[in-house]
């Protein structure tokens, strides 16, 4: 396992690195950190964990290159605007290559991942995000725990191409199949490429390392076992076939003063790739501007959340809990939201009396409250001829560990999936029409193949459940509006739109 230290950033370095991180969605917001911690990955990269104000510890994997004198400079500023690189490529992108479809191509920059270059002691220094670099993606691999049980009892090992012979161990590899993975997987120029997918997370394909990997680099490390270490496996035992297997963990123990003996901290988790497949979200959006129907992937996708959920019971363990307590806890989401957001605080009291007439209609009855994906929307799916796939198990990682594990409503994650159909409709310009079939067909896949109730498992019928399905659309949307005013505003007014749909008999 590897090991920090306590470090501090040069000046100018750490003033570069901190215009950057204030424009990466994963940085929670804070405009400085308190304090780091440093882990050497090997002589020329670095990790560095920075734990902010607020409270959350951020992952940096750190290269800084000298840039020799005559050398052109690969940028003149940390406000230099980094956009797609040479190893960078986006689902999309990725999907329509795997398709035949027309390739979006961009200028290459000289270094990727670049975020600035400064002077230090006299010295030209390149600042590179290492996720991008070809020493980072080798470094992981060298240093992970394999976690998949097959995999452990036969190799205990990834296969990387230094390993792949010229014999069946090739097959499925990117030199057998031109025009599927971007041009310098192809050739054998790099070893892995960052989607360039808006996410709270970096990910690197490395489409050549044990037939298809995907290592997620988890920008936000916790003390504890990540959810998306040990969920997709359990599921996998529990008999739910559509989560990608987990072969590999990369760790470290973290000293930064906090606890005596330090604590272990999850960096990257890597997982099997799974071929032939797009974007759960990027397809709906397609579909929703086309006016085309989505209603069998949605059926089918509803049925597939239901085993899911059936797996996770049978995976962890399942509480009884009453209704009013769901919503008593609800109630305190909305408060948190209203906190951060003045549209919000406006609708406290509209949301106070929907709130009320909920707890008049459905009473206080025993419900089941389980282990959740808890973070679930589109984009936590991939869609392949071979049926889909459901990802990133994590939950919301600006949370507290334990407040993302915690046992919920299986219709929390429905109302996730309904809140992204709804976004997919709003920004492709889909029609209403369209949006209320998707829905709809979502939500009859998904009560069709749930299991009967039982005296373990209760919960209430349909009727009162579309009414906790509507609950827990607020109270998503009521996040999203906040969400929206610090990342995008310009989609503010999708979540805005929902909540007034909701509460339109109480304003």
């Amino acid at each position: 396992m590897l090991n920090s230290r306590p470090d501090e950033l040069p000046s100018a370095i750490a003033e570069a690195l901190r215009q950057w991180l204030l424009e990466q969605r994963w940085w929670p917001g804070d405009s400085h950190w308190a304090s780091a911690t440093v882990i050497d990955l090997t002589d020329h990269v670095q990790i560095w964990l920075l734990r902010t104000p607020s409270g959350v510890t951020v992952q940096v994997p750190l290269i800084c290159d000298v840039v020799e004198k005559d050398e052109p400079s690969p940028a003149t500023s940390p406000d230099s605007e980094v956009s797609a690189a040479s190893n960078v490529v986006s689902f999309a992108d990725y999907s329509r290559r795997r398709h035949g479809q027309p390739e979006i191509s961009a200028e290459p920059e000289q270094t990727p991942g670049l975020i600035a270059t400064v002077t230090v002691d006299d010295t030209d220094i390149a600042v590179i995000d290492a996720t991008h670099d070809e020493r980072f993606h080798r470094a992981v691999l060298e240093q992970l725990r394999i976690v998949e049980p097959w995999l452990k009892q036969s190799t205990n090992r990834l296969l990387i191409p230094d390993d792949i012979g010229d014999e069946d161990t090739t097959a499925g590899t990117p030199t057998e199949r031109p025009g599927v993975y971007p041009p310098e997987l192809e050739d054998g120029r790099r070893l892995g490429a960052v989607l360039a997918v808006e996410q709270s997370n970096t990910s690197i394909i490395m489409p050549r390392v044990h037939h298809g990997v995907i290592v997620k680099v988890l920008r936000c490390v916790v003390d504890g076992a990540q959810p998306d270490l040990d969920v997709p496996n359990s599921l996998a035992a529990a008999g739910f076939a559509h989560v990608p297997r987990t072969y590999a963990v990369l760790e470290s123990k973290v000293d930064d003063g906090r606890f005596l003996a330090g604590w272990q901290a999850t960096l990257a988790i890597v997982s099997q790739l799974v071929t032939d497949a797009e974007d759960g979200f990027t397809r709906a959006c397609a579909m929703a501007a086309g006016d085309l129907s989505a209603t069998t992937d949605l059926r089918t996708l509803g049925a597939d959340l239901a085993e899911m959920h059936t797996a996770l019971r049978r995976a962890f363990p399942a509480e009884i809990s009453s209704l009013y307590d769901v919503i008593d806890a609800l109630e305190e989401r909305f408060e948190d939201s209203a906190s951060r957001c003045d549209q919000v605080r406006e609708l406290l009291g509209p949301i106070d009396t929907y709130l009320d007439a909920v707890r008049r209609q459905l009473g206080d009855e025993p419900v089941t409250v389980q282990r959740l994906h808890g973070d679930l929307h589109l984009g936590q799916t991939l869609w392949s001829p071979h049926g889909w796939w459901v990802l990133d198990f994590e939950g919301e990682p600006l949370r507290p560990l334990a407040a993302r594990i915690l046992p919920d409503l299986p219709e929390r994650d429905v109302a996730g999936m309904l809140r992204s159909v709804d976004y997919a409709a709003a920004i492709s310009d889909g029609s209403p029409a369209w949006a209320s079939q998707a829905r709809d067909a979502l939500l009859t896949g998904y009560f069709q193949h749930e299991p009967a109730p039982t005296a373990r498992y209760p919960r209430p019928d349909e009727s009162h459940r579309r009414t906790l399905i509507e609950t827990f659309e607020l109270d998503k949307a009521a996040y999203e509006v906040g969400y929206e005013q610090v990342h995008r505003p310009h989609w503010q007014h999708i979540p805005l739109a929902a909540m007034h749909r909701i509460l339109a008999p109480y304003l």
